[in-house]
């Protein structure tokens, strides 16, 4: 299998959402959902966010060229609750800041 190079490989970031205070029920299904509602289908696939849940904490790897978009969905479909979000190029990057 032929490797690509690294102009034509996927750029990806890490985000993490730290909800503060209450919680939703299914953490990754509320920020996925208002990701959606704020991009639409075809801002879903081209930031191809994927998902994982971690202690309460959600980490989102998005394409680098999406991330402010991303971060501005799940502000703006908080409702009720507060949340941090936190941008990192790798996950080890969240370990060494202290947020994982």
């Amino acid at each position: 299998m032929k490797v690509l190079r690294p102009t034509l490989r996927e750029k990806r970031r890490w985000i993490l959402v730290i909800f503060e205070g209450e919680r939703p029920e299914n953490p990754g299904k509320f920020v996925v959902s208002a990701i959606r509602r704020y991009l639409g289908v075809l801002g879903m696939a081209l930031a191809h966010p994927r998902v994982e849940e971690k202690d309460g904490k959600v980490l989102i790897s998005v394409n680098r060229e999406y991330v402010d978009a991303v971060r501005a969905a799940i502000v703006l479909g908080r409702g009720e609750f507060l949340l941090r979000t936190v941008v990192a190029g790798t996950v080890e990057g969240l370990r060494r800041k202290g947020f994982l």
